[in-house]
């Protein structure tokens, strides 16, 4: 977490959740941050993570992802960039 004239406030890490990442994303006041074959929904008031989607959900290498707040969904490309991928968040 940086502040406007890039100095670190906080710096977050799972080492079991986050084995490489790809990218973020944001989510209300939350953070989507996605790579390996997880998303991880990440708290930056507490800074918990915790793993929404995974290889049990057949997510695979994901790449971009963005989500829709009214629907709930999740919007994510897949390997190779061939294939889309649509989770719905209860």
């Amino acid at each position: 977490m940086l502040t406007t004239t890039l100095q670190v406030l906080k710096v977050f890490s799972d080492k079991e959740l986050l084995t490489c990442y790809s990218g973020i994303t944001m989510w209300n006041d939350l953070v989507l941050i996605h790579g390996g074959n997880n998303i991880v929904l990440l708290d930056p008031y507490s800074g918990r993570m915790s793993a929404i989607l995974g290889r049990q959900d057949s997510l695979h290498g994901p790449g971009a992802l963005t989500f829709c707040h009214e629907t709930r969904t999740i919007y994510v490309v897949g390997e190779s960039c061939r294939l889309i991928q649509r989770y719905m968040l209860k």
